[in-house]
């Protein structure tokens, strides 16, 4: 059964850091005004999975906004536009409570996040795996184009094409 995600808010920005905090500890946690930045600028591809009835407490959270094909962000940037000549969708951070870990939540909102894609018309997404995740990644279907600088040694920039909806 699918679980039902729901689009981040700027009151959401507590559990992004308490999540954060226990996915990545200090060297690659970024500020909440960074993050806060991608759900103004793109809400319609930034989403949650609340771990309780409550809709309190995050199960995990998935950030994407449009950005450039060949390129990342970066780390703890504020981001105040994104660019006009955009032509993929940048998973920024994707983030589970180990809790909550083996219950589905990642692939929820990677579905989530392939789902809003195609119905705005982006056949690619990109994002940087840290912390050695570009096994789990190429299991969803992302591939890796080259290391990435700025963030852990082993970062890795990584693509996934979608297919026309």
């Amino acid at each position: 059964m699918p679980i039902s995600t729901r689009t981040l808010s700027p009151a959401d920005a507590p559990e992004l850091d308490r999540i954060q905090a226990l996915a990545y500890g200090d060297r690659l946690q970024e500020p909440a005004d960074a993050l806060l930045s991608k759900i103004a600028l793109a809400p319609e591809f930034c989403f949650a999975i609340p771990a309780d009835d409550n809709n309190e407490r995050l199960a995990g959270y998935l950030l994407a906004h449009p950005w450039l094909a060949d390129q990342s962000p970066g780390l703890a940037r504020v981001l105040t536009e994104l660019p006009e000549n955009a032509d993929a969708l940048h998973l920024h951070d994707l983030a589970v409570d180990p809790a909550c870990s083996g219950r589905g939540v990642a692939s929820s909102l990677i579905a989530a996040l392939v789902h809003a894609a195609t119905t705005h018309g982006f056949e690619l997404i990109t994002l940087v795996a840290v912390q050695d995740a570009a096994p789990f990644w190429q299991k969803q279907g992302f591939r890796p184009l080259r290391p990435a600088e700025g963030y852990d040694e082993d970062a890795v920039f990584m693509e996934r094409r979608l297919e026309s909806a």
